[in-house]
């Protein structure tokens, strides 16, 4: 199962979702990076842009844990 560290990494950060879609070269809808930093799981196209906006690796962001 893939759980997002997004949320975390954000606060880490001092990051609001609206400071991250200014640094995407493809900022998705509000509503959209809601959903992903509470835990959807987005496009690999997105989580791409995402973790290139925050100099980090995909699997940095979202790592695979098992129960």
């Amino acid at each position: 199962m893939l759980k997002s560290k997004l949320k975390v990494i954000l606060a880490e950060r001092n990051m609001q979702q609206q400071d991250l879609l200014k640094l995407m070269t493809y900022p998705v809808a509000n509503s959209t990076m809601s959903n992903i930093v509470n835990g959807t799981i987005p496009k690999l196209e997105t989580a791409s842009d995402i973790a290139k906006a925050l100099g980090m690796r995909i699997e940095e962001i979202w790592v695979f844990e098992t129960e």
